[in-house]
């Protein structure tokens, strides 16, 4: 392959990818506005995980804490 040929080859990717990126900066306000790739799918979970209740998951008693009969905090007053 000649010099020229690889010197075509090299402008024509750098070409390609410059229109690439102005086209993708030019259309992220877009993007952005209608949520991006799966924005509508995402709207959609997050309705539902508002009408859901979830059960407490946590199985400990609120402010438990296993060392309270043997350590004390010292910033407490």
């Amino acid at each position: 392959m000649s010099k020229t040929a690889k010197l075509i080859i090299i402008i024509v990717t750098v070409i390609v990818i410059a229109a690439i990126t102005t086209y993708l900066i030019r259309n992220k306000k877009e993007l952005i506005e209608e949520g991006g790739l799966g924005g509508s799918l995402y709207k959609q979970i997050e309705e539902q995980k508002e009408a859901m209740e979830f059960p407490e998951t946590n199985p400990f008693k609120a402010e438990t804490n296993p060392l309270e009969g043997v350590k004390t905090n010292p910033f407490e007053e």
